[in-house]
């Protein structure tokens, strides 16, 4: 199973980067029931090839070298992305957001071990911490300790990808884990009794966006328009009949039923473009900025490209026109 969330590409000319995380069930669905291709021959260029990285940092990164033309991550890659690059912002490789497709606060948490002696957040000061840097696991850390009082400074970070993470915990080279599901589920079930496990819904809620380059978005609107399709044919399939598309997300994700029905409770899955976005998108840029010592900002809403949405569900588009002339003038006018 995890050869496949961390196989590569195939040779297709469109190529879309999912993830393992529990959001991103409508990849999983869309690309199973064959959504993202209807209407296509099986030797049609156009085709899309989905691929399933281990974060959305990895799936960005891939979008960044060219190896995929969609990708999906939550907004603190995004973010950290937007500003390494903040001087190119008029750039065709601009990354830009299409759409959310799912929205979770319960899905990072922190485990730890008992045994070396953490029952409370005050014990992971002083701790070595795994967790994947950029990340929303990581800003989601961050959120945490200010909420806890803890130091961050105390605090070592080991940059350590999500399936390395149990090994480094198990191993003691790390005392913490702060990660996503499905992988803190399988840290606690191998744990068992020693696993304790601290919640950060208080803290943080997460988008999972759908991204591609302005490029794209401006010279193939027909791939953009049947990603989206497929986006919002796979959630109205969940609404349908959400025990066929457990049964699904299960097989491709390699979870139970009972593990799926614990991680989804908290998981909102809709295609829009709204408030959400725009706040959650803004928040990282602020974090992002801080950590980079910036104090000039870019425009969340520069990064958000509601053409697509506009063209197939435009009741999806949320947030004001106004804040979207930037994007809509770059293209063929946006619906009122």
């Amino acid at each position: 199973m995890m050869a496949l969330l961390i196989a590569g590409p195939s040779c297709a000319e469109v190529r879309l980067a999912g993830s393992s995380w529990i959001v991103d069930a409508p990849t999983k669905i869309a690309d199973a029931l064959g959504f993202f291709n209807q209407g296509l021959g099986t030797d049609d260029p156009d085709r899309v090839t989905v691929f399933y990285t281990d974060s959305g940092r990895t799936s960005l990164d891939a979008l960044r070298r060219g190896e995929t033309t969609f990708a999906l991550a939550a907004p603190s890659p995004v973010a950290a992305d937007v500003l390494r690059r903040a001087d190119l912002a008029e750039s065709g490789d601009d990354i830009v957001v299409l759409a959310s497709v799912g929205l979770s606060n319960q899905s990072h948490d922190i485990v730890a071990s008992r045994r070396r002696g953490i029952a409370g957040p005050a014990d992971l000061a002083g701790r070595r911490i795994a967790v994947v840097e950029g990340s929303s696991a990581h800003y989601t850390w961050e959120a945490f300790t200010a909420a806890h009082g803890i130091a961050t400074g105390s605090v070592e970070l080991e940059d350590i990808p999500p399936r390395h993470q149990a090994a480094a915990l198990a191993a003691g080279e790390v005392d913490a884990v702060v990660s996503w599901e499905p992988y803190l589920a399988r840290m606690v079930a191998a744990l068992g009794d020693d696993a304790v496990r601290f919640s950060t819904r208080q803290v943080h809620t997460a988008n999972w966006l759908l991204l591609t380059t302005r490029r794209v978005a401006d010279e193939r609107p027909d791939w953009v328009d049947r990603v989206l399709l497929g986006y919002l044919q796979a959630i109205a399939f969940r609404e349908a009949d959400p025990m066929a598309a457990d049964r699904l997300h299960a097989d491709v994700a390699g979870l139970d039923d009972e593990t799926l029905a614990e991680l989804k409770a908290n998981v909102v899955w809709r295609v829009d473009l709204g408030w959400s976005v725009l706040a959650n998108l803004e928040g990282q840029l602020a974090w992002s900025g801080r950590e980079a010592g910036l104090r000039e900002l870019p425009p969340p809403a520069r990064y958000l490209d509601a053409r697509g949405l506009f063209r197939v569900a435009p009741e999806r588009v949320v947030v004001p026109r106004l804040l979207l002339e930037p994007t809509a003038a770059a293209g063929e006018a946006v619906r009122p």
